[in-house]
């Protein structure tokens, strides 16, 4: 057990492999059971955090398939199989790398294990004072503020803090770099950037979990979505979609949209399809729970920055993510928002989105879906049936009713 958010007690469920687990055992026998366990995990409401303890090729499996959120990987077993020639998983929290014995040879001799942490997960160090799992985060927001304050200080002025702090969450992976990206999110500051990055003792990035789902936002996501929030601002017209929303949750449906129709499916399939994706825990999907949920923080958080409330980023989490009450407040915020609580109003702008819009988000949209999934039969959205694009949109809508209503 470990200590969750503000006190909610995180289960970490635990398999020790006496044997060295080979592919085709985490196929027959380890997938499965972690499925049951989801299974009664969610049964009990989703109140505990999924992790494990195995060797690499089962940590990596596993996270593959959106069945855990941590490992702790039992690299001391060198000779395991599922160890050589595999990377560390991506969301590995600690690494068993080393056992020795101090006082060795003496009665008071014991063997314990040397192991290292990554800082994803925070650990504990007291059963009366949790500790935030989000506090590097936090602490890693702070500092990017403190050099946006300097760079303004400087005499660039063009760029509100929370809008560098953004700019540089975006260009960490350089993944928002398409056709049209800098009128999408904004134009990239990258001397900023290099500013950043040339100080010294840049702390850890902690990740960001979300209290009440017990899942990671995807926070180089939010930096882009962010961006377009305030670069392209709110239309009035809930019903109809804007540039701001394909650079958020709009832009991510179309690429559930396109991957459909690369999947070569019957049309009377693409709900089924898209809604194993959208808000999908597993590897394969381009709106994955980690999009949906910086897409839902670029908009209420951009939304409050737009009304030039003067709150920090850094501030802006630490409230919004301060308890699972503040999660659901925060996802039904967006649902308002964003789309009035109105189911009418969340399936037209969903279809919008795909096929309808202003001008300029049509003309950026068909050149994204040429770059990524255009084709002969289909150079655009609009190509697509009305039964896939209802399918889809019919997908999201209700992803978004589980999450947001």
């Amino acid at each position: 057990m470990s200590q969750g958010d503000r006190g909610e007690e995180v289960c970490v469920v635990c398999v020790e492999h006496a044997i060295d687990a080979t592919d085709a055992d985490i196929t027959s026998a380890i997938i499965p059971h972690f499925q049951g366990v989801r299974d009664g995990i969610g049964a009990m409401g989703s109140q505990y955090a999924i992790g494990v303890y195995g060797c690499r090729n089962t940590c990596i499996r596993l996270e593959a398939e959106g069945l855990t959120t941590r490992s702790f990987v039992s690299g001391m077993s060198t000779g395991y199989s599922g160890n050589l020639g595999y990377p560390l998983p991506d969301n590995w929290a600690f690494d068993q790398i080393k056992d020795f014995t101090p006082a060795a040879g003496t009665s008071g001799a014991v063997e314990i294990d040397n192991d290292i942490a990554s800082g994803r997960d925070p650990g504990i160090d007291s059963v009366t004072r949790p500790r935030d799992p989000n506090d590097a985060f936090y602490t890693y927001l702070i500092r990017l503020e403190a050099r946006a304050g300097q760079w303004i200080d400087q005499g660039h002025t063009d760029r509100s803090a929370p809008e560098l702090v953004a700019q540089y969450l975006r260009a960490r992976d350089g993944l928002y770099k398409f056709t049209g990206a800098d009128t999408t999110f904004g134009s990239l500051d990258q001397d900023f950037v290099n500013f950043v990055n040339g100080y010294p003792d840049e702390p850890f990035a902690g990740p960001l979990r979300d209290p009440g789902l017990l899942w990671d936002s995807d926070v180089d996501h939010f930096g882009a979505s962010f961006g377009a929030v305030l670069t392209t601002g709110l239309d009035d017209d809930l019903t109809s979609a804007s540039l701001a929303d394909f650079g958020s949750w709009g832009g991510d449906l179309v690429s559930v949209l396109g991957q459909f129709h690369q999947s070569g499916l019957s049309d009377d399939q693409a709900y089924d399809f898209a809604a194993g994706l959208i808000a999908g825990k597993a590897d394969g999907t381009y709106f994955s729970l980690g999009d949906v949920l910086a897409d839902i923080d670029a908009r209420v958080l951009g939304h409050a920055a737009l009304q030039d409330s003067g709150q920090t980023l850094s501030a802006a989490f630490q409230a919004n993510y301060a308890s699972p009450a503040a999660s659901v407040a925060r996802r039904k915020a967006f649902y308002a928002l964003r789309f009035g609580s109105s189911t009418d109003t969340l399936g037209s702008a969903a279809v919008s989105a795909m096929v309808r819009g202003t001008a300029e988000t049509a003309a950026i949209r068909a050149a994204f879906w040429f770059d990524q999934f255009g084709s002969v039969t289909c150079p655009s959205p609009e190509f697509m049936s009305a039964d896939a694009l209802g399918g889809v949109a019919t997908a999201f809508r209700d992803a978004i009713l589980q999450y947001c209503s």
